[in-house]
């Protein structure tokens, strides 16, 4: 099996979007760990927030309930994110859950960064304010209004674990939840970033 891992590798050093097959966009290598992690079952949801006049969000895998009276959510960021700070800032956040259909907006907001592009600026996707004033997208699932009651850093960790109040929560329309694979979201690996053995 390594035989076979090593020679993928060397075959298909000159085609990026091969190597996400071996390597995360960071350059780490994916290891058992990380495939069997893959298992877990995990909807794809958009985390928004406002801040001094701006919308930030981003694309999120790891979201879940983690009490039930009261509701209580957690929803894991990377560090390097340019929603993070600003989910510290505002002090709550929406999670629009997406369907089945969505992938694409999924894409959208998980393949770019709001360093470089205004995410809310695309023409097809609606968006309205509930409790706390965090976007919520009207074609959604459903949604949670969270106020932030918490974040958790691990130590050495690349995410925080933000924990949020429920608020305010709806079901938009009827469809099945959009899930988490990693094939869904093709990415370029920069082979600069590739860890060394």
């Amino acid at each position: 099996m390594l035989r076979e891992t090593v020679s993928a590798e060397q075959k298909n050093k000159n085609d990026p979007f091969e190597l996400m097959k071996i390597y995360t966009r960071s350059g780490k290598k994916i290891n058992n760990t990380d495939r069997v992690l893959d298992l877990l079952t995990e909807g794809v949801q958009i985390v928004t927030t406002h801040y001094s006049g701006d919308d930030y969000g981003l694309a999120a895998a790891w979201v879940m309930r983690i009490a039930g009276s009261p509701h209580f959510v957690m929803t894991a960021v990377a560090l390097s994110s340019n929603t993070y700070p600003y989910l510290q800032k505002a002090g709550f956040f929406g999670v629009n859950i997406l369907a089945e259909d969505q992938v694409g907006i999924a894409r959208h907001f998980g393949r770019q960064t709001g360093h470089e592009v205004n995410k809310f600026k695309r023409q097809d996707i609606y968006w309205d304010r509930k409790v706390t004033g965090a976007p919520i997208m009207l074609d959604a699932l459903a949604y949670l209004d969270c106020r932030l009651v918490d974040v958790y850093q691990p130590p050495g960790g690349d995410h925080a674990l933000f924990i949020g109040e429920v608020i305010d929560a709806g079901k938009l329309r009827e469809g099945e939840a959009l899930i988490y694979r990693r094939e869904d979201y093709p990415y370029r690996v920069d082979i600069s970033l590739i860890e060394s053995d």
